[in-house]
């Protein structure tokens, strides 16, 4: 057939299954949602602080907390945003170290 007369297929024939890279990622950002959660959610004491010493150490931890979820929106975003394999490649990578740096501060916590 000439490419005038080819028969017409649907816009995005790959629509039917996910890619292996697409459902790591967002295993990823469910693990780091976790994680952030257990990190930032839960109660922890200043114990053996002043008060402006207790209220600081929680002005970071809640800093710490929107750094993490507003680096882990940005890199969803650019997931959506970006197609090319490489690149999402690198943003798995970005999000594995996000989520060892919230196992540091969970770790911090006990």
């Amino acid at each position: 057939m000439d490419p005038v007369n080819r028969p017409a297929r649907p816009a995005d024939a790959r629509r039917g299954k996910a890619s292996p890279l697409v459902l790591t990622f967002w295993a990823m950002v469910v693990v780091n949602l976790i994680l952030a959660h257990f990190a930032f959610g839960g109660y922890s004491p200043s114990v053996g602080g002043d008060a402006a010493g207790n209220a600081m150490s929680t002005a970071f931890e809640k800093l710490f907390m929107i750094a993490a979820l507003g680096l882990l929106g940005l890199l969803s975003v650019l997931f959506l945003l970006i197609r090319r394999q490489g690149f999402r490649i690198g943003l798995i990578v970005v999000l594995a170290l996000n989520s060892f740096l919230l196992l540091t501060i969970l770790s911090l916590q006990f």
